[in-house]
């Protein structure tokens, strides 16, 4: 007879308890620099809340976590993308594993998330490991010559641009490089509309090829910028 709740089922329970627990919002710096650098080119009352970060940082969190296209400005993300568990449908599955992808904002360690996973799941039937490789986030880059350069680039082919510091919550080939260089820009200069950040990493990705065009000219203009 089938228990009352297999190892599939407690599985699925503990993901609906991360999907439903996610990480507390919070403003780090590199956000914190891009939204005051934002501040002086948005309207009343954006541009007074923007210059007061010390003072309405929980509240710009609070609203940013809500946004998927910002969320990941502030807190680390969580995301389940591989299920595995039963082989055949008139078979118990005697385990079921479960991969979750988490995106560490600065200032987070791995050792963190597990705690915070075990917080969350609370039954100890279920173990919880970290996947081979997983570290912390790369260090945040100054906003020295590595940054100036860029901004020139970007300039020199959208002179209309306002060009901010961003976090990237996503790895990039740039962690094969840490050893190399004492700060990394992660920027290819594509421009991506908002009604295509929904693809990215999934269905209909692309970039148009204007913007592809374009990202070249930067491409370019940084290495004219850095020599």
């Amino acid at each position: 007879m089938p228990p009352a709740h297999s190892a599939a089922g407690k599985l699925a329970a503990a993901v609906v308890q991360l999907e439903n627990n996610p990480f507390a919002p919070r403003l780090v710096a590199p956000v914190e620099a891009m939204l005051a650098a934002a501040a002086p080119y948005t309207e009343f009352p954006n541009n007074l809340v923007l210059s007061n970060l010390w003072l309405t940082s929980s509240l710009v969190a609070a609203q940013m976590a809500q946004k998927r296209t910002t969320s990941s400005f502030v807190r680390t993300t969580t995301a389940v993308t591989i299920l595995r568990a039963g082989v055949k449908e008139n078979v118990i599955p005697q385990s079921a594993v479960a991969h979750v992808n988490f995106r560490m904002l600065p200032g987070d360690t791995p050792e963190l998330v597990i705690a915070h996973v075990r917080e969350v799941v609370k039954n100890p039937e279920i173990d919880i490991a970290p996947a081979p490789g997983w570290g912390e986030p790369p260090p945040v880059a100054a906003m020295t010559g590595g940054f100036a350069a860029i901004q020139q680039a970007v300039l020199a082919v959208h002179g209309d641009a306002v060009v901010l510091p961003f976090l990237l919550s996503g790895a990039t080939d740039i962690r094969h490089y840490i050893d190399l260089a004492d700060n990394h820009y992660r920027f290819h200069g594509a421009q991506i509309a908002s009604a295509q950040t929904g693809g990215i990493h999934g269905t209909d990705e692309y970039i148009a090829v204007d913007s592809l065009d374009a990202a070249v000219d930067i491409a370019e203009q940084m290495l004219r910028a850095a020599n």
